[in-house]
């Protein structure tokens, strides 16, 4: 391989493990307790997905859908909702 090649992937390459490397320690642990997982949903600013005994939770931001026995409900900074 050409030396300029050989540069042309450590460019693309080095910064995509760089970010990888840097993301993995903010990730919730596999087997996670319920108070890690609550804690992860309250201070996590990306999108995801929780689970536990009582609901799912969709949480980006400070934008939440949850699901529950009970029903399905919205929380963002402005709305509170539940349908039953």
């Amino acid at each position: 391989m050409s030396l300029s090649k050989i540069y042309l992937l450590l460019v693309i390459f080095i910064p995509q493990f760089l970010f990888a490397i840097a993301d993995s320690g903010e990730r919730l642990p596999e087997n996670a307790t319920p108070v890690q997982a609550q804690k992860y949903i309250d201070t996590s600013e990306d999108c995801m997905i929780v689970q536990n005994k009582k609901q799912i939770v969709l949480k980006c931001g400070d934008n939440m859908i949850f699901v529950t026995s009970d029903g399905v409900g919205i929380k963002t900074p402005s709305t509170s909702k539940f349908w039953r």
